[in-house]
């Protein structure tokens, strides 16, 4: 590239900057009120499940609940615990941030069950509003207000993002942190003279995303940053220097694996094989037998209702005919061009990086998300033409699928497992699924209708209402399911009970272990608020077979499973069982047996009649 040409686009790149900083005080009042009012909508509705008293039913929200609630009665911030196990397979930031929302929770009667899911559910609603509100403010300023909303609205009510809202994952502590680390890049790297403040932005949101899920947020960042290196192909010195300094900021995180390192020698042994396991370990867990489609039917149906939209908005886009590029002396649209450019790298280079690891969640595809709606954002909002060609054409693609996904919606009582649920719960499956079918086809309808009219936004706020209605609604029924299906959250404080009782019984004392067999251990130890093993470090405990096994040990199952283990167990029912309908049992295993062999010969059992029924 010739010193011309790079005289050339320093020129463009600094009118583009003057055409954002430039925006006067009564616009930017009105992104911020913008951003704002969509911060609150979402907030209303990602902490629906806390107002609704729903327990906590997922493994990793019990694991984040359990290591913030042990922090607390440790007074110990540096090494987190499960069970009075060290615990260091993530890093601890979505574990303070609970025990911050606990201590502000808690009342007098302290931290109870209650208070702790609370505390568990509410950093993760707060912390995706938040990034809604970063995606909308900064849209607002490169896209303009229309594609900083539509990128909001499309991060905001996409399935995946809005169901683990919802949930109490350290992951969506780490959607805020890549979202405002990717803005801070994009302005870092689409600027012509970036000040330091930028560098400052960058350096934090990465250490705390160090702090959420160490290495990842920094491949993130840094295969972003490459790509748009490449694109450019030249260095800005200016640029290397404050990115460095960011980095440098951002080390600041490394503070707590040199104080973990101290406490427990064993530390970064177990970061690295955590880091290192989904490649070198096919039994890690997680590793999925599609693993070259699931994250793209994942991310499809992450992206629900915006998935269609999106891919019609796309397709149109790139076969249209190319327009008359407009003059630009303020620079709006080169900014506008450049940021888009870096998001949609951005989400590529990040989407690439999880593709090729063999360990596949959902879940792990939420970091990404943020420069796919804002990408997505800008698409969206170039369709604001009345009447256009492009215009037209994704108004009747949209209303095509509109008429085929009111189609699914209607005849879905008609589908083998809607029938099951719909016999079980003794209605007519159709009075919900025809009204709604309706529904679907005229916000669709009337969606279409805007595009026509080039009201991007219109467009797509329609749509969110209905997403926004439809979330709200899955969100009060799977509330309601948990508080009726979850029988652990149910007896919790009567199982508690049984085993204080054990405790004070003379021939078992309060020294036993109890074992869970129904369930896992994260929750088991949530409710039962006490150190919980599995049948599995049962049957692998040491054994003298010289000497006769004098310990202690209760086991906890449910009910249904009772038969099932009196007979492997080989046992009369001893200790203290629950009568009547309780549905949990608490059973103190006689001391006269070897019961990790016992356990052991038990598991391999299972496992050849497992393997003679395959």
């Amino acid at each position: 590239m010739s010193q011309t040409e790079e005289a050339d686009i320093d020129t463009k790149h600094a009118a583009a900057v003057t055409g954002v900083a430039h925006r006067s005080s009564e616009e930017l009042r009105k992104d911020i009120f913008a951003a704002s009012g969509i911060f609150l909508f979402a907030f209303a509705l990602y902490l629906l499940p806390a107002v609704q008293s729903r327990p906590l039913k997922e493994t990793p929200e019990a694991r984040v609940a359990v290591v913030a609630r042990e922090m607390i009665e440790r007074d110990n911030y540096i090494v987190p615990t499960m069970g009075g196990e060290v615990r260091l397979n993530k890093p601890p930031l979505p574990y303070w941030l609970v025990a911050s929302a606990a201590k502000l929770l808690k009342g007098e009667d302290g931290l109870t069950l209650r208070v702790m899911t609370n505390a568990t559910l509410l950093p993760p609603a707060l912390l995706v509003a938040c990034a809604l509100f970063i995606v909308v403010l900064y849209g607002s300023l490169v896209f303009g207000r229309t594609g900083g909303v539509v990128a909001g609205l499309l991060l905001g009510l996409g399935q995946l993002v809005a169901v683990h809202a919802q949930l109490g994952y350290g992951d969506s502590v780490l959607l805020f942190t890549t979202c405002w680390m990717y803005c801070s890049a994009a302005w870092l790297v689409t600027t012509p003279r970036p000040g330091m403040l930028t560098a400052l932005s960058l350096g934090a949101s990465l250490g705390l995303g160090i702090l959420t899920k160490g290495h990842i947020p920094v491949v993130l960042l840094v295969s972003a940053v490459a790509l748009a290196a490449v694109r450019y192909r030249r260095l800005n010195t200016r640029k290397v220097i404050l990115f460095i300094a960011a980095l440098a900021i951002s080390s600041a995180s490394l503070w707590w694996f040199v104080s973990v390192k101290q406490a427990e020698p064993q530390a970064w042994a177990i970061f690295m094989k955590e880091a290192s396991e989904g490649f070198s370990d096919a039994n890690s867990g997680h590793i999925q037998n599609d693993p070259w489609t699931k994250y793209i039917y994942t991310l499809a149906g992450g992206m629900l209702p915006w998935t269609p939209l999106l891919l019609l908005a796309f397709v149109i886009y790139l076969t249209r005919p190319k327009p008359k590029e407009p003059e630009d002396s303020s620079g709006i649209i080169l900014t506008a061009r450049e940021n888009m450019l870096f998001f949609a790298g951005a989400f590529l280079t990040g989407f690439l990086c999880f593709y090729i690891y063999p360990k596949q969640q959902p879940h792990y595809l939420l970091p990404i998300i943020p420069p796919l709606a804002l990408a997505g954002g800008y698409l969206l909002s170039q369709f604001k033409a009345p009447g256009g060609f492009c215009e037209e054409r994704l108004a009747w693609t949209q209303l095509i699928f509109g008429v085929l996904a009111a189609a699914a919606v209607g005849s879905f009582p008609f589908w083998p497992p809607a029938q099951k649920v719909a016999m079980l719960a003794g209605v007519n499956g159709l009075m919900f699924s025809v009204p709604l079918a309706v529904a679907v086809f005229a916000a669709y309808f009337y969606s279409a209708r805007q595009w026509v009219e080039g009201k991007p936004l219109v467009g797509v706020a329609t749509l969110a209402v209905a997403a926004y209605v439809g979330l709200g609604g899955w969100s009060i029924y799977m509330a309601r399911q948990s508080r009726e299906n979850m029988l652990l959250s149910r007896h919790a404080e009567k199982v508690r009970q049984e085993l204080e009782n054990l405790a004070k019984d003379p021939e078992i004392g309060a020294n036993f272990n109890v074992y869970a067999l129904s369930g896992n251990l994260p929750l088991n130890c949530f409710y039962l608020q006490r150190p919980v093993k599995s049948e599995k470090m049962l049957a692998e405990e040491p054994a003298d077979k010289s000497k006769p096994d004098t310990a202690r040990r209760v086991l906890v199952f449910e009910r249904s499973e009772m038969d099932k283990i009196l007979n492997e167990y080989d046992i009369a029912v001893k200790g203290s069982v629950y009568k009547g309908e309780d549905k949990i049992v608490v059973l103190a295993l006689p001391s006269d047996r070897n019961w990790p062999a016992h356990v052991e010969q038990i598991r391999k059992s299972r496992k050849q009649k497992r393997e003679s029924d395959e």
